[in-house]
């Protein structure tokens, strides 16, 4: 392959600038695989920690940083690399459900592969999509601040729509 030619495959999702620099921090980590979860693992950091009120919104999920630095607590690695993956819009609303619904890390895991897969290897089920459905009313709530009364009214308007489109399916 001449330098001219498009290379093949996927392309890197880390720059090679960044996987170096995680490589200064973290020299234990030999393979390219645990430096990009690493690299994740950072980017969700600086996502939740941009502030004190931060700190306590995701207290669940990730103690202060004047915890974690005293060495009194920790926070699940495996989690934070799957949010480092994902925008950061959809890494907070996430994290505000984990938070809320005070999630495992390994049940933190499963619902984060599950939002950022699209839920393809998994068979539908009544509880994927009340979650999937909680997360968008929550998004928009909170950027809307709606009242319980205007969700109930548009819920029961999306019901009939559902209604009319199966009755015409049938």
């Amino acid at each position: 392959m001449t330098s001219t030619q498009p290379r093949r495959g996927r392309p890197e999702a880390i720059p090679v600038e960044e996987l170096a620099e995680i490589r200064n921090w973290f020299p234990e980590v030999k393979t390219k695989r645990g430096l990009q979860n690493r690299c994740y693992e950072v980017r969700a950091l600086g996502t939740f920690y941009h502030s004190v009120d931060d700190q306590e919104r995701f207290r669940h999920m990730l103690p202060p940083q004047a915890e974690l630095e005293a060495g009194t607590a920790g926070y699940s690695s495996s989690t934070l690399s799957q949010l480092g993956r994902m925008d950061e819009g959809d890494a907070i609303a996430a994290a505000d459900h984990i938070c809320r619904e005070k999630m495992t890390p390994a049940e933190s895991v499963r619902f984060l592969k599950s939002l950022r897969c699209g839920g393809r290897n998994r068979k539908p089920s009544r509880l994927s999509l009340l979650k999937k459905l909680a997360n968008v009313l929550d998004a928009y709530t909170a950027a809307h601040d709606c009242d319980a009364d205007f969700v109930l009214s548009v819920v029961e308007d999306f019901s009939e729509i559902v209604s009319e489109t199966r009755e015409a399916n049938e």
